[in-house]
């Protein structure tokens, strides 16, 4: 029996280990994306910077949102007569949050990994974990988080 308590209690001590690596090479992803984020929202005072960024995530939003939400971003791409429920403008969602640009609403609709309450059935792709697939070992987060606010620094430089 005390075979099991001990087996046991390596396995919560390799969870604990693994959980503790991963919160790390989190935190470092974080750190990186924070600085790439800074420097793409011309915290560096580069407008080289700013347009490279977005830049990037026009490329990106083309990529993987164009199709349903348009080149334009206003839910008018090609598939969008397609579907179920019609995309929606992006353009407006600064506008319908009293000018502010809702940059943590966003990233976690795009990046899908987490349900949310009150969001019903999505009816777009989980980008999070596409995009996670996309990258390998200790970086597969840091691509996911760079390609969303790639996007996201798009999507705010459409805003009418």
């Amino acid at each position: 029996m005390t075979g099991v308590s001990t087996a046991g209690t390596g396995i919560r001590q390799r969870e604990r280990m693994l959980n503790r690596s991963h919160t790390r090479r989190r935190d470092i992803g974080r750190v990186i994306v924070a600085g790439m984020l800074a420097a793409a929202l011309g915290a560096t005072g580069s407008a080289s910077a700013h347009d490279d960024a977005t830049q990037a995530g026009a490329e990106q939003f083309y990529l993987h949102c164009g199709v349903c939400h348009g080149i334009a971003a206003r839910g008018d791409g090609p598939l969008a007569a397609l579907m179920h429920r019609r995309p929606p403008d992006l353009t407006g969602l600064a506008r319908a949050h009293d000018g502010e640009f809702p940059f943590q609403a966003v990233y976690e609709v795009v990046d899908g990994r987490r349900p949310l309450a009150g969001h019903g059935d999505r009816d777009m792709p989980v980008w999070g974990k596409l995009f996670e697939r996309q990258g390998s070992g200790a970086w597969s987060e840091t691509i996911v988080r760079g390609r969303i606010l790639e996007i996201l620094i798009y999507l705010r430089s459409v805003q009418r």
